[in-house]
């Protein structure tokens, strides 16, 4: 079958210092390319995450995260495609922003428009 996915769903997050907290849900719209077929829509599975900041240098605009996501099984609507089981998705993240480059470098991504006065916050 060939159709049209949509998904739109909510999603809440909190930060308590090193560590986030996330919930989210989706529901989903399935819109089939056959007109005979029927559309159909329902609730997926929702998700949890975790989040954890190991390291994190302002001076150096540099942040180490490890995160481990869950999307709950069995909840959602096995007719719009929600598993029946739980999956773990563990993740190491690392971010690094380049308001710390040379001063020559620094100076070329200006001309170019490219770099940003913005700093870190979190």
């Amino acid at each position: 079958m060939h159709a049209t996915t949509s998904s739109w769903g909510p999603a809440a997050s909190s930060h308590l210092a090193a560590l986030g907290l996330s919930v989210g849900a989706e529901y989903n719209f399935i819109d089939p390319n056959d007109p005979s077929e029927r559309s159909s829509s329902g609730l997926g599975n929702p998700g949890l995450s975790v989040k954890y900041v190991v390291f994190k240098s302002e001076a150096h605009e540099t942040v180490l995260s490890l995160s481990f996501g869950a999307e709950l099984g069995g909840v959602g609507e096995k007719s719009e495609g929600a598993e029946s089981f739980t999956t773990i998705s563990p993740a190491l993240l690392f971010g690094k922003g380049f308001g710390d480059l040379p001063d020559a470098v620094g100076s070329s991504m200006n001309q170019a428009g490219r770099k940003s006065s913005s700093r870190w916050t979190e």
